[in-house]
Parts: structure tokens; C-alpha cells; sequence
């Protein structure tokens, strides 16, 4: 309507929007009924207008360092993260991750504050030694001070949620990572019985102990092969499972392939037939995990396959579309899979096409506009 002012949000990440499904979702839904600007890594194109983090941190390592064990935590983060400043009055700041809440208090003004935790974050590394002793009392700091201060704190998964709940006494909303829906039917496995394809595609890092996944093809039956579609931030770690595998027995089974942008993952899966995603639980963020694999391979039209965490389990049960293993291991998922037929796979495939419908980002993006709109109106 010609001269009402359309309210202002500024969406802070730590990251590069483009390349973050979570967060690209805020902003493309919010910016079709507000004026969405974005603080990230790298400009994200579909704001109103971009602001950028740049790299004029102070890179004294020591120091910043020194700032943490003394617990200058002020010192730290002003030396930490530089960004171009707006200096614009927003309606409501949305502060994705721990880092980000900070900034968002010291742009607030008369700003109404949501915060986006995604994960537990005292506890985001904390099977890192080196994190747990610089990074953690900053982590808890930046929870203690700023957490009851905020409007609406949101998180994707109820453990998390729960986890927050208990350590600070706040009570997160949870919107979980689901990914948009898409118009994919199940691939049939039909004639090919004899050769069921198993895909894991993610982020290739130490934690998610991928080379679990690659011991599992020892103990599989041949029809099975495995797919490793890996974003790749930490080389040595990546030509390690790429060495595990050549030097499998079961190597012919094995194959690794470049990545594809997150919004045609599922696409690009759909001719697969098991998602899998083993999770060892070595942080209390990984026990809780639900990641936006798992809502991938449900638009993907994929059985699921995972070790018993809480969260993928449940969904996984409600809407009978794989199996969980009892255990980690993985020995203990090889016989679970060498347990089943084709007919079983292709059951579990329907039963995902099923809840693909359900398990998407429409409603949990309809549930973030209303509680923009609680806060700052229409």
C-alpha cells in the first residue's frame, strides 16, 4: 500500500547465505513480505541489500588466544569479527549461530531479537580438545549473557531444544532443517535386485567419521554399492577415505563424486536407493543431530538408513521409511542391510515418497513468518 513503510530485517550468519539452506530460507521467505538486508561471508544476492563480514580481524593468533583463556571476551570478538555496519534501524535482527548474537545486541537499538541456534552451541566441538579449552567458557559467556534477552530463540531438533532448556532455562521453538519439497517419484529397483546404490553426501570432516561407512562395505554383501558425495573441507582427511577405499575389499563397490549445489541435491539423489547416515555420537551435538541430509534424503525419495539417534529414529519410526541400527558400528548395519530384499527397499522408498510431503520446509517457514509477525506485525 503506497505509504506504509515496510518493516526492516537485518539477517546475520556466519556464514556464505548462498551456500546455507537454513538460513537462504529465512531470507527468501521474510523477503517477500519485509524488507530483508543479510550480514554474511558472501553477499547473498536475493537480500534487499548485503553487508559483509571482511577479513581485517586482528591475526595475532596469540592474542586472541591469550583474550580467551582470560576470559576478555569483549576483546576477543570486537579483534574476531569485523563487518561493514548498516547503520540502518531495523524492526527485528535474526542472528544465526552463537557468533552472531553478540552483533546482533550491538545493533539492536529498538530492534526486536530472534536467534537462530541451530545447534547446542557450548557444546558444538566439544570432542576437540583444542576447542574445548579456547572456545568453550565463550561459547557458555555468549549463552549466559545474551540468551534470556532475546524474543524468540529457535533451534532444529526438540534434543536440542531440550539441552538449551536445561542449561539456561529458556524454552527454544524448533524448526527443523527441512529441505523444500520436490516433485520426485521413488526410483524402482525392479530388475536390478542384485545391485542396491547407498549414498552419503555432506560435509567431509574428521567428526562425522565417515571411514565408519567405508569398514561397513567389508562387511557387505556385493549387491550393495556406496557413493560418497563429499564437500570437502579438509583434504587430508578426504584422501585418507579415498586411500580406505581403493584398499577395501570391496573397493569396486566404492566411488566418490564431486558435489552439487544444496537446492538440487535431491534431484541429483533421486536415482539412489538408502540415504545413510551414521552418527557417531562424539558431541552432544551429533547425538541430537537432524541435519538437512536427512530431510534431503527423504526429498530424494531414499530409504533411510542410520545408527540410533534419537531424533533421526523417531522420524524414521513414524514414518517407516528405513532402518536404525542398534548400535554404531559398522558391522551391525552391514547385517542389517544383508537382511533385507529388494521388495523391503523399495517398500521403504514408498513410504518416504509418503512423508516427503509432510517433511518439508512449507510449514516450518509458514511457522517463522508467524512468529515475525508476533513480534514486529505485518
Amino acid at each position: 500500500m503506497e505509504g506504509v513503510e515496510v518493516k526492516k530485517i537485518l539477517i546475520i550468519s556466519m556464514s556464505d547465505i548462498s551456500r546455507d539452506p537454513r538460513v537462504k530460507r529465512q531470507v527468501n521467505t521474510l523477503n517477500e513480505h519485509y524488507m530483508v538486508d543479510t550480514l554474511d561471508y558472501g553477499g547473498y544476492a536475493s537480500a534487499h541489500r548485503n553487508y559483509v563480514f571482511y577479513e581485517g580481524y586482528d591475526k595475532k593468533l596469540m592474542k586472541r588466544a591469550a583474550y580467551l583463556k582470560t576470559h576478555q571476551y569483549d576483546k576477543y570478538r570486537n579483534t574476531t569479527f569485523r563487518y561493514t555496519d548498516p547503520h540502518t534501524e531495523y524492526d527485528l535482527i535474526i542472528a544465526n549461530d552463537n557468533d552472531s548474537l553478540p552483533i546482533a545486541f550491538d545493533l539492536k537499538s529498538e530492534a526486536k531479537i530472534i536467534h537462530d541456534a541451530h545447534e547446542f552451541s557450548p557444546e558444538q566441538q566439544s570432542d576437540d580438545l583444542k576447542w574445548k579449552f579456547f572456545m568453550q567458557g565463550y561459547r557458555k559467556w555468549v549463552c549466559k549473557k545474551y540468551l534470556n534477552r532475546c524474543d524468540k530463540v529457535l533451534t532444529v531438533s526438540d534434543g536440542v531444544a531440550d539441552l538449551y532448556k536445561k542449561a539456561y532455562g529458556i524454552s527454544p521453538e524448533v524448526i527443523t532443517s527441512a529441505s523444500e519439497y520436490c516433485e520426485l517419484s521413488p526410483t524402482k529397483i525392479g530388475m536390478r535386485s542384485d545391485k542396491i546404490r547407498i549414498i552419503h553426501h555432506g560435509i567431509s570432516n574428521p567428526p562425522r567419521k565417515i571411514e565408519k561407512l567405508i569398514e561397513m562395505m567389508g562387511y557387505i554383501n556385493s549387491r550393495y554399492s556406496l557413493t560418497l558425495m563429499l564437500v570437502d573441507r579438509a583434504p587430508k582427511y578426504t584422501e585418507k577415505l579415498k586411500k580406505m577405499a581403493w584398499d577395501s575389499s570391496n573397493s569396486h563397490n566404492i566411488s566418490f563424486r564431486n558435489p552439487v549445489p544444496a537446492d538440487i541435491i535431491a534431484e541429483s539423489t533421486n536415482e539412489y536407493d538408502i540415504g545413510m547416515f551414521i552418527a557417531q555420537p562424539s558431541n552432544m551435538n551429533l547425538k541430537y543431530t537432524l541435519p538437512n541430509k536427512f530431510f534431503e534424503f527423504v526429498q530424494a525419495r531414499l530409504m533411510i538408513a542410520t545408527g540410533p539417534s534419537p531424533e533421526m529414529e523417531k522420524l524414521i519410526k513414524q514414518y517407516d521409511m528405513g532402518i536404525v541400527s542398534k548400535d554404531f558400528t559398522p558391522k551391525t548395519m552391514a547385517e542389517n542391510l544383508n537382511s533385507l530384499s529388494a521388495d523391503d527397499i523399495y517398500k521403504y522408498k514408498l513410504n518416504t515418497d509418503t512423508a516427503a510431503k509432510v517433511l518439508n520446509s512449507t510449514e516450518n517457514m509458514k511457522r517463522l513468518t508467524n512468529i515475525v509477525k508476533e513480534l514486529i506485525g505485518e
